[in-house]
């Protein structure tokens, strides 16, 4: 029985890789520290602030990001730290969560009670469906990190049913000059002045 219990905490925290379209998908569920040190830096969306039933679109433009309602609105829900614990504030996404951004992207995660999948497209090409994410229950984390940038996100119910959100985050892809700064530490990052 404890050898049961011990592999099956290993696998509550986890990370997968998956090659999609010829570009990698590194999954991570339930492991939102492995997700961040993957990413860097990115933005959050709590939700909070809104009266309940506002039906979220364009509140988050400042950030790049609108919301479509493609399966109905996206409804803030009521304050409740049972089923919201990242700061009490959640959205019901009536059949799913749909986020266009103006930006490419890199990174996508959120955490979430209930089971979802994520799907990311390049224009209108869908290039990656993930693995069963979320829970029973509250507070459960799912994420992904792409080497191929993508510019609409998808969280979709395992059966068409609603998707409920407490906090989504995302990052943009590094621009040129991130990259340059990269490979430039890749080059000379192990050199040393000896004196």
């Amino acid at each position: 029985m404890k050898n049961c219990m011990k592999n099956s905490v290993a696998l509550g925290a986890s990370s997968m890789i998956a090659s999609a379209a010829g570009a990698q998908v590194t999954e991570y569920k339930n492991n939102f520290n492995g997700w961040s040190a993957a990413t860097g830096s990115y933005e959050t969306i709590g939700f909070g602030g809104f009266p309940v039933n506002t039906i979220i679109t364009t509140q988050y433009e400042d950030l790049g990001v609108v919301f479509t309602n493609f399966g109905g609105p996206e409804v803030v829900r009521p304050f409740s730290m049972f089923g919201y614990p990242q700061d009490g504030y959640g959205v019901d996404g009536n059949a799913g969560i749909e986020m266009i951004f103006a930006e490419p992207m890199r990174s996508i995660s959120m955490h979430a009670p209930g089971l979802y999948r994520i799907q990311l497209f390049a224009g209108d090409e869908m290039f990656y469906f993930s693995s069963l994410m979320g829970g029973q229950g509250p507070n459960f984390f799912g994420g992904l990190v792409s080497g191929r940038a993508f510019d609409r996100v998808r969280f979709v119910g395992s059966l068409g049913d609603d998707v409920y959100s407490d906090n989504i985050y995302f990052s943009t892809v590094p621009g040129p000059a991130a990259g340059v700064v990269i490979v430039c530490g890749a080059l000379f990052g192990g050199r040393r002045r000896r004196g």
